[in-house]
């Protein structure tokens, strides 16, 4: 796709939320995401292990339980992004925040972001987990609005943790638009 054709498949870009029909193609869309992100950091033997968990029925953990959200942005009938969210106490938390790399750095993961977070109350802190050696996806979410709240660990695959930053924001304090 060459320019002119990404940016108009972003304008025709849309946010909905997770439908058992989309399963499939969210599962294949996170193997490829995963493997890109992931792979130089966790290596080849934990990526592996880490897109297995995508064959069960919950996709390893990113479908979100009945309290949950999980939003996908698509272009046509093609998943390119995707942002699961649940309130666990008193924050809300992100996880399986992923965009296709044809199409970051032109708004859309904001778009994502900003209805996702429509749903939840101004005054609610989000929260993500970030991995260590995930600069651009730490650069981007301080640029909208999240502080390192340093540095943790994330349980990849069960019993297997690697480092980690946490992150935070105030919703009413993103920068959305």
């Amino acid at each position: 796709m060459d320019m002119s054709q990404n940016a108009a498949a972003i304008e025709n870009a849309q946010v909905v939320l997770f439908e058992e029909s989309d399963k499939q193609s969210l599962r294949n869309f996170l193997a490829v995401a995963w493997t890109e992100a992931h792979l130089t950091e966790l290596g080849d033997d934990l990526t592996k292990r880490l897109v297995a968990r995508l064959e069960t029925d919950d996709l390893g953990g990113v479908v979100p339980g009945p309290d949950g959200q999980l939003h996908l942005a698509k272009i046509g009938e093609k998943i390119v992004g995707s942002l699961a969210c649940a309130v666990r106490g008193e924050v809300v938390y992100i996880w399986a925040c992923y965009l296709d790399s044809a199409y970051q750095g032109k708004g859309l993961a904001r778009q994502l972001m900003k209805q996702a977070m429509a749903e939840y109350s101004p005054d609610q802190v989000a929260g993500i987990y970030v991995l260590k050696e995930a600069e651009d996806a730490k650069r981007f979410y301080q640029k909208i609005g999240f502080i390192d709240c340093g540095p943790s660990e994330l349980e990849v695959v069960p019993d297997t943790y690697t480092p980690a930053h946490i992150m935070q924001a105030r919703i009413g304090n993103l920068k959305l638009d």
